[in-house]
Formats: structure tokens, sequence, C-alpha cells
């Protein structure tokens, strides 16, 4: 009979050992993510908003210069080709459409053939082509369009067009159609901060600044794309919200009621909405006043008072019509501070962080023209400096 199974113990020293390289590769590990969930929670994470065509996306383009020098090589700005000569042919079919309804028409007989639906077509068709014939073609038409004393007539009636306005660069862009049409047209870096692509979902752009990590997230601002916005509010270190003070005198059709709005009041209405937002409660607030220049130009023409008649300033001065917008801004955020149960949260946060007054803690302002390097430099320096030192306050390392 054979003898029963006897069990062998492995060596002591083999098994300590292992436990001791498991162990090692264990603490590695919870190091690693201990330092990466530090990191995370050290991430300046800037969100922002904005209604569209309120200069967002221009922001986000002059952070990539200021941080990554991007759009210095000629390679970097070849993608832009086709989005500006697609805003030059959509401001000439605006042109064209509101002609037609002002009742005017172009004093050349020769743009007086341009049917507007057959051009539109024709463009559109062209907007895809790849045959520099076709598209020098279509822009030489376009420049004699513009060129026409009855379409520059038009132009300076703008002010009259009805929820089919033009892009703020339109006139830019049309001024250089030579260039533009050109088939080795490179874009310049002005070029590309006045080009103008609806953002569609999120854009991220992530740079470091002394040492500090932000991270940048673009939202769209149409009506359509704000019920995406909610999935980027997690984490939030501060809300950047961008509104063009040159919006005070246009509307746009609300479908739905079917009434006009204007654009500078849905600016405000989603301004609220924004600092309400039970997730944004501690994060910092930052206003871009933005669209400085163009809204100096108009107010020479348009008197602010037409579309605000609580405005009792200077007729044709900036200064005091733009701090006349800002209060608006500034009485909404103040209102929820005192009257939101959310504001509670937000005075507490903020009234720990500095000793300025509580209207500046509350939200940072800075006027704004997102084309010019010099401007956007300035703000956002100041404001990357702040949020900087209350991160490295909040995580103690400050």
């Amino acid at each position: 009979m054979g003898q029963p199974f006897q069990s062998v113990n492995c060596c002591p020293c083999v098994i300590d050992e292992d436990e001791k390289a498991a162990r090692k590769v264990s603490r590695k590990i919870g190091r690693e993510m201990e330092k990466e969930e530090k990191r995370r929670r050290r991430v300046v994470k800037i969100l922002l908003l904005g209604t569209k065509e309120a200069g967002k996306s221009t922001v986000l383009k002059q952070m990539r210069i200021i941080h990554s020098k991007d759009f210095e090589d000629e390679e970097s700005r070849l993608p832009f080709v086709d989005t500006i000569r697609k805003n030059v042919i959509e401001a000439t079919q605006i042109l064209l459409r509101n002609m037609e309804r002002l009742g005017m028409s172009p004093e050349d007989d020769r743009n007086r053939s341009h049917n507007v639906p057959v051009f539109i077509k024709e463009a559109v068709l062209t907007m895809f082509s790849t045959d520099p014939v076709s598209i020098l073609a279509l822009f030489s038409s376009i420049l004699a369009i513009w060129e026409d004393q009855g379409i520059q007539a038009c132009f300076h009636r703008r002010a009259e067009f009805r929820y089919d306005y033009l892009n703020d660069s339109s006139q830019y862009f049309l001024n250089r159609i030579a260039a533009i049409a050109d088939p080795k047209y490179v874009p310049t870096e002005q070029d590309v901060l006045r080009a103008r692509q609806c953002t569609a979902g999120v854009q991220q752009y992530s740079f470091d600044f002394r040492g500090v990590p932000f991270r940048v997230m673009d939202v769209g601002g149409l009506r359509s794309e704000r019920r995406k916005w909610i999935h980027c509010f997690e984490d939030v270190t501060s809300v950047l919200f961008v509104a063009a003070l040159s919006d005070y005198d246009k509307y746009l059709l609300d479908k739905k009621d079917n009434r006009a709005v204007n654009l500078l009041e849905e600016s405000l209405a989603l301004f609220k909405v924004v600092i309400s937002n039970h997730c944004l409660q501690t994060a910092a607030l930052i206003l871009y006043l933005n669209k400085t220049d163009i809204f100096a130009d108009k107010l020479m023409e348009r008197d602010l008072t037409d579309h605000f008649p609580d405005y009792v300033g200077e007729r044709g001065n900036s200064d005091p019509a733009r701090l006349f917008i800002l209060s608006k801004y500034k009485d909404i955020a103040l209102s929820h501070l005192e009257s939101s149960p959310g504001g509670d949260i937000r005075r507490a946060l903020w009234s720990s962080r500095s000793q300025r007054s509580q209207e500046e803690r509350l939200l940072y302002t800075h006027f704004t023209c997102a084309t010019d390097n010099e401007s956007i430099a300035f703000a956002t320096a100041a404001v990357q400096d702040h949020l900087m030192q209350a991160a490295l306050k909040d995580f103690h390392f400050a």
C-alpha cells in the first residue's frame, strides 16, 4: 500500500519574496494613482460659454496662439482656406437676399442678372470644387458684386437687416477677395482669427501656465447645442462667459413663440441660467464683454436707447454705454448671490478666497476685442493668474 499523500509547504522565503514584489508593485500603482488624482484635482478646467457669434471660438484661438504658438506656420493655417471662402460666399448671399427685401438693386447691369437662388446654387456647388478656374470665376463675380455701388448702398443699410445678419468679419474678407481667390492663397493669422465656423459639440484645448495645468472647453452657442453643455459641467473650476456688446441692436426670431428676441437680452437670459446652475456654484465667474471695437463704431450710428430705453447715458459715447451693459450682468450676479439657495455656497466660497469687495469676488470682468492680440493677451493673463492663485490656495500649494 502506498503512503498517504502529504502536501508540501512552499519555501517561506519564496512566499516572502513574492509578497514583497507584489506589495512593491501595489505601492507604486497606489502612488501613481494618488499623483494622477492630485494632478486631476489641480487642473483648472475652464468652461467657455456664451450665445452664438459672441466670439468664444476666437478667444480660444487666441489662447492657442498665446500658449502654443499655433498658426505661426503656413501649414497650420491652410485648413482655414475653405472656411474663409465659405464666409465670403455666405456674406454675398446675405447681401443679395437683403437687397431684394429692401427693394434695392445693383447699379451695374451685369450684376442685375444675378438671380439670388441661382447664384446661391452655383456658389454652393463651387464651394466643394477643387477646380481653381471655377473658384476664380465665382470670386470674380463676387468681387464685381461687392464693388457695385448698389451693393455698397445695401451694405451701409445693414442696420435694417432683420434676422439675416452679416458676420462681423464680412467686410474684412470681402475687401480681401482678390487674395482669397488666389489658388496659392494662405490665410494670415488675422484671417484665421476672423474665420467664422459654427462650433458643433465640444472643442478642448489644454496648456500649462506657470506649472499649473489648464483645460479649456468650448461648447456650441446655438440653442440646439446647449443641451450638450450639462455633460461638461463636472469638476469645472471656472466659467468664462463671452458676450458681444455689439449685439445690442440684433434680433433673432423665436419660432416657438413667434416673437423677436434681442440678442443681448438672449445673452443676459443665458447668463442667468448659467450662474444659477447648481453644478457651477463653486466655479469662478469670468465675463468677457467682447467686440468693443464694433460696439464703439455702431454707437455712432445706432443709439443704444432705441433698444434699451432705460439707458440714459451720452449718445454715441461707448464708455458709459458699455458700463451700462456691464451693470445688467452684475445685477443678475448680485441678485443670484442674495436670493438663490446656491448663492450661499458661492458667497461662502469666495469670501474665503479674496479680500476684494463682494461684487469683485463674485464676477471678474474684462472688456475685450477678441481679434486683437494685445486685448485678449492682457485679459487672459489676468484671468489665468487669478485662477492659478486660487487653485494653488485651494490645494495647499500656496
